[in-house]
């Protein structure tokens, strides 16, 4: 019954992201980070939203006595969203990685994942304080400082 619970929500959880994913369109490298941090910013409302709309059943699988597989699946889910969303940015084609480079870009989402899930699991408990867009301005800050923000990747 947790099982099916568990995918169940993933399944919604992966609708609502990837209307987020659609909502990005084409990042562009060239402009400003600031820039592209607000547009990633607006691509986090559909999901943002879901989580408040399934708060109480993210706190329990979550908790101390939730279930290691849901973490476990919402992280590997948020990584390869990551990557999914990086392959459609403009000019991802023309960044030159070496392999030593690709492994500190894969720590570097990993841990920005983690840290993320960390995030949204505290900013649920303030939920009752905090309107899904002040959420959203707590991401864009936690981005601005994010590892993968200050990955130095070259351009061919």
């Amino acid at each position: 019954m947790l099982r099916d619970t568990e995918d169940s929500f993933i399944a919604e959880y992966l609708k609502n992201v990837e209307k987020d994913r659609d909502s990005l369109g084409d990042l562009d490298l060239d402009v400003p980070f600031e820039d592209q941090l607000e547009t990633i910013l607006n691509a986090t409302k559909n999901t943002i939203e879901f989580c408040y709309a399934h708060k109480k059943e993210i706190q329990l699988l979550l908790s101390d006595n939730g279930d290691t597989r849901f973490y476990n699946m919402i992280f590997h889910t948020g990584c390869e969203e990551i990557m999914k969303r990086m392959s459609q940015m403009k000019h991802i084609d023309e960044l030159k990685m070496d392999e030593k480079d690709q492994m500190r870009m894969m720590i570097s989402v990993q841990v920005f994942v983690h840290s993320i899930i960390g995030m949204v699991r505290v900013l649920l408990e303030c939920s009752d304080r905090l309107a899904p867009y002040d959420v959203r301005q707590s991401i864009l800050t936690f981005l601005r400082e994010s590892p993968i923000a200050s990955m130095n990747i070259n351009k061919k």
